[in-house]
């Protein structure tokens, strides 16, 4: 934190309790995401996952009250009606809006997401990607 001169004290300690505040509230959010132990040290140093971190992506989409990337792609593919390639239902998200932090990840997290819902979603041999309620009409 970084004080103006022209401040006064009680102004400079306001503002830090709000600083405090805000990083308190961030706290709490990752720790209800991974948990409040955290990563785990292994024997080497290194850290591991606990196991809650599997699906992050989706408590933070449910956190921020948005739809998770399951949720957009069976919308996605409710709209068209047909079986689509994963890149076309990824630039069909993008241009309604999607903004992913990480582009060069979010092909896999598509993937992902569709490949653990074998309820929902379906792949046929050309690789275009279908909802299983249409196979089963």
């Amino acid at each position: 934190m970084q004080i103006d001169g022209n401040v006064t004290v009680a102004e400079a300690m306001e503002q830090l309790r709000r600083d405090i505040a805000e990083k308190q509230e961030t706290l709490k959010f990752f720790e209800n995401l991974v948990g409040k132990s955290g990563p785990v040290a292994n024997g080497n140093g290194a850290n591991v996952s606990n196991g809650s971190n599997r699906g992050i992506a989706t408590r933070i989409a449910r956190e921020r009250g948005e739809p998770t990337v399951a949720e957009r792609a069976e919308a996605v593919l409710e709209a068209n009606g047909k079986p689509m390639a994963q890149t076309a239902m990824r630039d069909v998200m993008r241009s309604n809006g999607l903004t992913a932090a990480d582009r060069s990840t979010f092909l896999s997290a598509l993937y992902t997401a569709m490949s653990r819902k074998t309820e929902i979603f379906t792949r046929d041999d050309q690789g275009l990607w279908g909802l299983v309620k249409w196979s089963n009409s």
